[in-house]
């Protein structure tokens, strides 16, 4: 968080007019309200016992704990989150009369047959380590666990079968992770940062740390990451949706109306009927209840005041998260240190391309995780030149460099009832991994986001992980208060090897009460619409239609094209007047494009159709455009051709590529008395101001 956005979060405190007095009350009847229906439920699930436990209340129901040892033992994807409720059972309930001792022998039996990390024995199935959000779920589940085992008398010398060691062991191993884990989230900040399936699961393990550390040093340290991730995500929620853009977004995440992050509700107090009472029982909303409950946390009363100001109150405002794997910190020593690079998304950057193979030999991961079984295929060429994997790893840069997770700088405006939030100067022409660029929010409640992609595939689908709805190719992105510039020119590579040809947005207008598709003698087409007092208008400079999907929904308005430019702007009633008056605005508006290329090679690919795929490119270059490369690169790559030698090709295709990169693209954009000019190569003005 920058000092600027912190400043004014302060000024907005000191002139909150709700006293302190209100908004704690305000606090602890939704608590209270919580915590009473969670016991209540009629559902027999680990998180009502948790509180049903903490309460001694005769419902607790014997099944929904030992439902949650038995997905632990079943040893998949995830189930080191379902760890962190044992962690709460053995800290806190573990002499409740209500846990019998065949739960007691069940739950000892899951949590210590489960390999606590990469590095120990044990077949490891599809279960994910080393992600940001897994990273801290295993960390503080051998932690806490370890801790509990170590301090009861009766477990101290249980020895771990899935390690050999005992309890003490893993407390002593869990606490140096996590604690390294802790430090880095503080001086780097999240790097899936508000993310909203991801986040929320760091957030669990943490209020997990908080609640069950035993040491005080551990506990005020998690204390103060968790602390920084709420405020992250105050800031980043509209209503109860998190809709800044986001360091990993999935599809309904950016377009469902009913993907909410409802603990929101227990800071703010907004949202539906329907939305509050999907919270009740939610792990997250569980754990930091326990947490208070137990005097383990108490929340400070700056989150309530800035819950309650970025719900009212009109700002400009800007957050840093992540690290560069080009910053040159936290070299790649060891497997550690390369863990924490894949936490980051640098799976295969070109800065740290020998990570999956430090990691792979340091853990013996090769036959173990599915993920190293298909990387296996490159080991013998790690093997035999570590020097080939970096020369690799430089080379598909365009495709490794795009999905590490930072440094991502976040500008977002905010006003009653709008959000514009986007990633200033980030990556644009690199594959996106899962990250989301930009977005801007109206009615969360009638699928009001509106936003761009450029997809790696163009079939659509709105399936959870669909390539048409995630990640893509990152655009270049500059924004200045409520207007927004987005440019799409993906790097040569990118286009050839997944055939890129469209961009597309969201703009699901049939649920907004005025709508308006204009269209551009130029061919380039403003779309306009209002939902209830707030207003967005978004420019597509190589037009588009909408397209209707499998699911029959008419949201998806599609431009074919390899380039395109976005313009997005939102206002108000309080903004802008009237809507008429906004609409007027963005029609009388000026936009010019120009694309141009850097090399004629690029240029011949483009009008050639050369970039729709590898055999469409290798063609073109030993063909129609061979003239625009040297004779000894054109014989060369037809030698490696011709040799069927795809490692040889590869080399000799991406350092030509790399010389090419991508075309450049120039906006001019006049509204009203201003001016603005954002280019490839030039930094976002403003009436001639630079923007940073």
């Amino acid at each position: 968080m920058t000092a600027s956005a912190f400043k004014t979060f302060i000024l907005l405190v000191i002139l909150s007019s709700t006293t302190k007095g209100d908004l704690f009350s305000e606090f602890e009847e939704r608590l209270d309200r919580f915590v009473v229906e969670t016991s209540r439920e009629d559902e027999c699930d680990v998180f009502n016992e948790l509180i049903r436990l903490y309460l001694q209340d005769d419902g607790f129901c014997v099944d929904g704990l030992m439902g949650e040892v038995r997905r632990i033992n079943e040893h998949t994807d995830g189930v080191d989150f379902s760890l962190h409720s044992m962690g709460w059972i053995l800290t806190h309930f573990w002499d409740s009369p209500m846990i019998s001792n065949e739960m007691k022998e069940n739950i000892t039996d899951a949590v210590t047959n489960i390999p606590l990390f990469l590095s120990y024995p044990g077949e490891l199935n599809n279960m994910q380590y080393w992600s940001e959000n897994h990273q801290i779920g295993w960390y503080a589940a051998e932690y806490i666990i370890g801790s509990a085992f170590s301090n009861r008398p009766e477990l101290s010398s249980v020895v771990f079968p899935s390690s050999g060691k005992t309890g003490k062991f893993h407390a002593d191993a869990g606490r140096h992770k996590l604690v390294r884990w802790l430090n880095f989230r503080l001086k780097y900040g999240f790097s899936e940062f508000n993310s909203d399936t991801y986040a929320p699961i760091a957030y669990k393990a943490l209020v997990s740390v908080v609640g069950c550390a035993p040491d005080q040093d551990v506990r005020d340290l998690a204390t103060i990451v968790m602390n920084l991730q709420l405020y992250d995500h105050l800031l980043g929620s509209h209503g109860l949706k998190l809709a800044t853009a986001r360091g990993r977004a999935y599809s309904e995440g950016k377009w469902d109306s009913n993907r909410v992050y409802g603990h929101m509700w227990l800071f703010k107090g907004v949202g539906s009927e329907s939305q509050e009472e999907n919270e009740i029982g939610s792990s997250q909303s569980v754990y930091f209840s326990l947490c208070v409950l137990m005097g383990r946390y108490k929340v400070p009363l700056t989150l309530l005041q800035i819950a309650k100001a970025v719900e009212e109150e009109t700002e400009l405002y800007e957050e840093r998260f992540g690290l560069g794997e080009y910053e040159g910190e936290v070299d790649v020593e060891d497997a550690e240190n390369c863990t924490f690079w894949l936490g980051n998304g640098g799976y295969f950057s070109p800065v740290h391309p020998r990570c999956l193979f430090v990691i792979g030999d340091a853990y013996d991961l090769w036959d173990r995780t599915e993920i190293w079984g298909q990387v296996k295929i490159a080991k013998p060429i790690w093997d035999l030149d570590p020097f080939i994997v970096d020369t690799a790893g430089e080379l598909g840069s365009p495709l490794g460099h795009g999905p590490v997770l930072g440094p991502a700088n976040m500008r977002t405006f905010r006003s009653n009832g709008l959000m514009l939030s986007s990633l200033q100067n980030y990556k644009g022409g690199y594959m996106a991994g899962q990250q989301h660029a930009w977005q801007a929010t109206l009615d969360t409640n009638r699928n009001g986001t509106v936003f761009s992609i450029q997809p790696t595939d163009s079939e659509s689908s709105d399936e959870h992980s669909s390539e048409y709805w995630v990640g893509g190719i990152l655009p270049r992105t500059g924004q200045f208060g409520s207007t927004l510039i987005s440019m799409y020119s993906p790097e040569v590579l990118n286009t050839a090897v997944f055939g890129i040809k469209l961009t597309h947005a969201h703009f699901d207008y049939k649920q907004f009460d005025e709508f308006s598709e204009v269209a551009n003698a130029d061919g380039s087409t403003w779309l306009i619409g209002r939902q209830g007092d707030a207003y967005v208008a978004l420019y597509s400079w190589q037009g588009g239609k909408f397209q209707v999907e499998n699911n029959g929904l008419e949201r998806d308005f599609v431009s074919e094209g390899v380039q395109n430019v976005y313009i997005c702007e939102v206002g108000s009633k309080q903004l802008n007047q009237s809507y008429d008056e906004f609409y007027q605005a963005i029609v009388r508006s000026d936009v010019q494009v120009r694309v141009s290329y850097n090399d004629s090679l690029l240029e011949c690919l483009v009008d050639n159709q050369c970039l729709s795929g590898i055999p469409d490119l290798l063609g073109c270059l030993l063909g129609v455009c061979r003239t625009m490369s040297e004779e000894s690169f054109s014989q060369n790559l037809l030698n490696a051709v011709q040799q069927r030698d795809s490692v040889y090709t590869s080399s000799i295709l991406g350092k030509r590529l790399n010389e090419i990169r991508k075309s450049d693209v120039e906006v001019e954009y006049r509204k009203n008395q201003t001016y603005f000019q954002f280019g490839w190569d030039r930094p976002l003005t403003v009436d001639g101001l630079e923007i940073s």
